[in-house]
């Protein structure tokens, strides 16, 4: 809300400058303790150390973040607007390759011996060198964005309130009937999908999927990511986004049964031949496009009732509690896929669940068997959800995008002490 007051040098920019400075500085110093507090020179891991960090790191970004929702707000004309969707969704995709699975990849030290004459035991940079390396990057497009890019002036009323006043329009904003019911109706279909957002790498991985090969299969998925939001721009730049986000449900829900069966062939092979690979692509290029198309006009609808004279707050307030919704049931499962699995040891004396002890169930020479799969539980509900979403709120979910922008605006606390 602080960010969206007024301040001098531009109302975004005189933000947004300076905390990019101090995220590049933070990561060129965080590497001098990041490596020691991994437990790489034979001590303990620190886990308070790199949270701490982390935490401080994650605070700066978010804070930047709002600036940049706010300044896509004014930086693009009305005509355009539905342009920032795309570009979020575009940059969000590059940022996750370079960040996640093209750091995963150049870690590796058998992808980089694809690359060498020779094999080592070391991948091609560390974490060190790679938190050091976006270091530079960030303050080098910092002061290229502080010498060169101007951020228009927009009059407006509310340019001058304080913070106060920017948290009570926030609470306001909260109070409003179609921001209850569209973060409402969000929460419940990224619910639903939610088991297979969190839990499909990692039970690939258990089948014995190995690491490389999944990160190899997320990368392919990249140029996807990246073309699709261009591709369906025109329709989510229109006056009625949702319509887009409406036909994304069925082919993720289809995408999603697809995948458990994948899954479900992956724990009863040990062999993962090329027919998989391809097969498990192609399942996923389904899924990862409908996904896509859901994210991006889901976006654009943020983009299109959000009030410009709140600066980033408004758009920042929808992002947040839509985020929320998507990683909230994400934790969930996480937690629930352990205790909604039923396995037993099979030829021993032991009766109790052997999931997460199959070593004492081996040494007693039994065997553990898995009778129910959480995975498949959870995903098995998440479909009925967001099949009865598209049957019974859908047509909700449709109204709110007719409803008259004003609907979704408030008046400034000044306004109305005036």
């Amino acid at each position: 809300a602080v960010v969206s007051t007024q301040s001098t040098g531009g109302r975004r920019k005189s933000w947004l400058v300076p905390l990019q400075y101090c995220i590049g500085a933070v990561m060129l110093y965080i590497p001098n303790v990041v490596g020691h507090a991994l437990g790489n020179d034979g001590g303990e891991v620190k886990v308070g150390v790199l949270a701490g960090w982390f935490c401080f790191l994650t605070f700066l970004a978010a804070t930047q973040d709002i600036a940049v929702d706010g300044w896509c707000l004014t930086m693009l004309s009305s005509r355009n607007v539905g342009w920032a969707s795309t570009c979020n969704t575009v940059g969000q995709t590059v940022g996750y390759f370079f960040g996640y699975l093209g750091f995963l990849a150049l870690e590796s030290p058998m992808f980089c011996n694809m690359f060498r004459s020779e094999e080592l035991d070391v991948g091609c940079v560390t974490m060190e060198s790679y938190l050091r390396f976006w270091g530079v990057v960030f303050i080098v497009t910092t002061s290229f964005v502080g010498v060169f890019v101007r951020e228009k002036d927009v009059e407006s009323r509310d340019q001058d309130e304080g913070f106060v006043e920017t948290y009570k329009n926030m609470m306001k904003i909260l109070r409003l009937k179609n921001v209850l019911v569209y973060v409402g109706c969000i929460f419940v279909i990224k619910a639903s999908f939610a088991p297979l957002d969190a839990l499909t790498g990692l039970k690939l991985l258990e089948a014995g999927l190995s690491k490389d090969s999944l990160v190899t299969l997320s990368a392919l998925l990249i140029p996807l990511q990246v073309l699709l939001p261009l591709m369906i721009s025109k329709y989510t730049s229109s006056q009625f986004p949702l319509n887009t986000y409406i036909n994304g449900v069925l082919p993720r829900v289809l995408g999603g049964v697809l995948i458990s069966l994948l899954v479900y062939y992956a724990f009863s092979t040990s062999q993962f031949g090329p027919v998989f690979y391809i097969v498990g692509l192609l399942i996923q290029i389904l899924y990862s496009a409908a996904a896509t198309m859901m994210f991006v006009s889901q976006m654009m609808m943020n983009a299109r009732v959000s009030d410009v004279r709140m600066g980033g707050t408004y758009m920042t307030l929808l992002n947040t509690l839509i985020n929320i919704s998507g990683t909230l049931p994400q934790t969930l499962s996480l937690a629930l896929v352990d205790s909604l699995t039923v396995s037993s040891c099979v030829g021993s004396s032991i009766n109790t669940s052997c999931y997460k002890d199959t070593e004492t169930c081996t040494a007693s020479g039994g065997t553990c068997v898995t009778t129910t799969d959480g995975f498949f539980v959870l995903v098995s509900i998440g479909a009925v959800v967001s099949l009865l979403w598209k049957w019974k709120l859908s047509k909700l979910f449709l109204k709110l995008q007719t409803q008259p922008i004003e609907s979704w605006h408030v008046s400034s606390s000044s306004s109305c002490s005036d």
